[in-house]
């Protein structure tokens, strides 16, 4: 196992499946301009790297991740508030998180590999943007969800808004924000919130044998069908998919991958994908 040093979240590389974890438990793994930025290097990263074969984001503690670390950011709006303060001010602290928030979903919309969230506790506002953003989401049965936007005074980030409605439709996405309720795991599951709610005492392991089943599939090939589907949630007319599929299945045609599925089938054994 591999294992990267950084302040605010944890990245172990094992069989191909890297796990990034947001390790702030204090509090509840909510995003600062620390870990926005570590989370936005070591997805990068990831993607980067032709031995990672699959993502799966976690939060350690009670939270998976609570969304902006408000006191962080009243503190640097308090900061810029005061003239005589102003030249002290890092660029970082005086930007928004917005701003890295709005690189990471670029990021994890971009991916190249599937992107699993296992989900460990509560997720609010910018956490249910990073789990909506993913594309399985396995929930243990202690988690919860909170669309907690306008009730901080907030509106929509990141791309929720374009994530939501698709995963629970609209009437159930205009409740979560309209109540800032908080939904348990069984209740986000019925709506289709999440896919999967499991023992919160199961979830990390149920997650790392789900990702490295993943990651035992053609890489490229996975790469592909994330990218034909998302895109065709944007278009209305299904000849531009069928395009986007005849280029796709022109990449794949070239890969190792696609020889090893053809010759495993005919040799009636399991194949042996390398992810090239």
């Amino acid at each position: 196992m591999i294992v990267n040093s950084f302040s605010e979240i944890i990245v172990e590389t094992a069989e191909a499946v890297t796990t990034i974890t947001l390790n702030k438990p204090e509090t509840l793994n909510a995003l600062g301009r620390v870990n926005c930025s570590e989370l936005l290097q070591a997805l990068r990263t990831a993607d980067d790297d032709d031995d990672v074969r699959c993502v799966v984001l976690t939060g350690r503690g009670r939270g998976f991740c609570v969304g902006a670390d408000l006191k962080e950011m009243m503190a640097g709006r308090h900061e810029r508030q005061d003239p005589a303060a102003r030249p002290q001010i890092p660029r970082a602290l005086a930007m928004s998180p917005l701003g890295d928030w709005n690189r990471i979903l670029k990021v994890i919309r971009d991916f190249h590999k599937p992107i699993i969230a296992a989900i460990n506790g509560l997720c609010v506002g910018g956490g249910l943007m990073l789990a909506c953003a993913a594309d399985i989401r396995i929930a243990a049965d202690t988690a919860e969800f909170c669309a907690i936007f306008a009730q901080r005074g907030l509106a929509f980030e990141a791309g929720t808004s374009y994530y939501l409605p698709r995963l629970v439709g609209l009437e159930n996405a205009f409740r979560m924000v309209y109540t800032a309720d908080r939904y348990p795991a069984a209740e986000a599951a019925r709506i289709g919130l999440v896919g999967e709610v499991v023992p919160a005492d199961e979830l990390q392991d149920h997650t790392a044998a789900f990702a490295a089943r993943v990651a035992r599939l053609p890489t490229l090939q996975l790469a592909m069908a994330r990218m034909e589907l998302l895109k065709g949630l944007t278009f209305d007319d299904p000849s531009v998919s069928m395009m986007i599929e005849t280029f796709a299945l022109g990449v794949a045609q070239r890969t190792h991958d696609y020889e090893e599925g053809h010759t495993s089938f005919i040799e009636r054994r399991q194949p042996r994908f390398i992810g090239r």
